[in-house]
């Protein structure tokens, strides 16, 4: 009986390659504000080459596959929507997946030809997230030399196992630019002559935050008959982007707005705030030992001991051994 032998084999040229391309793409900043396909912006060129050694077939890409940089320090997943490629024209991708590790673009056969014996120019565009891009991050990504997890389909050409260098982009600075100031917490309710918080942050117009802001805000009763007072100021520097007071008085009954307001942006105005009187009734009554019209306070007594203002309610808990509970 004859011997089978299992051989690897492959009939045509397995030496296509991927390299740098003439000139790369220049690093910049880019706006955070880019988030539709006709602002897509080309982030890395590479040039894939079919060295047309005895097979005289093209080379027919079937996947790409990209990694971060050293300086990437983007979530891929987290801040890119949309990726585009093109060799002057649009080319369609099948397919694609954004992993914080690596990005993978698929293509149907017969999509991206290069020809036996020549090569061609490409370019990958991205289109950022609308919502919860970071500042500052930095992206940059590559397509390895070695364990490049590129392929074309095996009735062509396919790609050498080793392209020789890393193609790596340069580095791209995502940039939130301050649109509007937000509120991030604002109170419904406050009382009168208490202090009470509200944050805020400088946001373009999705909501990304502007790290960058550091410009002097101001706050002002926008409607309501009370004066508003914080004993920081009213008139601070952004940190990061944000800003909080936690000590702001309003010294008045009723309903109040809260205006922000900074040089060359719009207004922003808070949702509307109650200022009531209640906490003041039910401290009086404590501070002062006015408990007429209170009821079951047996277990009550009126001291300063623990107290949480002045004076204070301590409860006098029954067969609990220890300190009794402060109201």
């Amino acid at each position: 009986m004859d011997a089978i032998v299992v051989s690897d084999f492959f009939p045509w040229d397995a030496d296509s390659e991927i390299l740098a391309p003439t000139t790369q793409i220049a690093a910049a900043n880019i706006p955070a504000n880019w988030d539709t396909e006709a602002e897509a912006f080309e982030l890395m060129s590479f040039t894939i080459k079919d060295l047309g050694t005895s097979d005289a077939k093209a080379t027919t890409v079937k996947k790409l596959h990209f990694e971060p940089t050293t300086g990437n320090t983007a979530q891929w997943s987290k801040n890119i929507q949309h990726l585009k490629l093109s060799n002057g024209v649009d080319i369609p991708i099948s397919s694609f997946t954004i992993l914080d590790t690596e990005i993978e673009l698929f293509l149907e056969e017969g999509t991206l030809v290069i020809p036996d014996g020549t090569s061609m120019e490409l370019t990958l565009s991205m289109v950022l997230n609308s919502s919860n891009v970071v500042d500052g991050e930095i992206l940059g990504m590559k397509i390895n030399a070695i364990e490049h997890a590129c392929e074309a389909f095996t009735s062509t050409s396919i790609f050498t196992s080793d392209f020789g260098i890393d193609i790596s982009s340069n580095q791209f600075i995502i940039d939130v630019q301050t649109f509007r100031l937000n509120y991030v917490s604002t109170p419904l309710e406050v009382p009168v002559n208490y202090p009470f918080s509200i944050q805020i942050s400088a946001t373009d117009e999705n909501g990304n935050i502007d790290k960058d802001a550091d410009f002097t805000v101001s706050l002002q009763v926008k409607t309501g008959g009370g004066n508003l007072s914080s004993a920081s100021s009213l008139s601070r520097n952004l940190v990061n982007g944000q800003l909080e007071w936690n000590d702001l008085l309003y010294d008045q009954e009723g309903e109040f707005t809260i205006a922000i307001n900074t040089d060359g942006l719009t207004e922003s105005v808070s949702n509307t705030i109650l200022s009531t009187n209640y906490y003041l009734y039910v401290n009086n009554d404590f501070t002062s030992d006015q408990l007429n019209e209170w009821f079951n306070t047996d277990d009550w007594i009126w001291t300063n001991d623990g107290a949480i203002q002045d004076y204070s309610l301590k409860h006098n808990l029954t067969n609990v051994s220890g300190a009794s509970y402060t109201s």
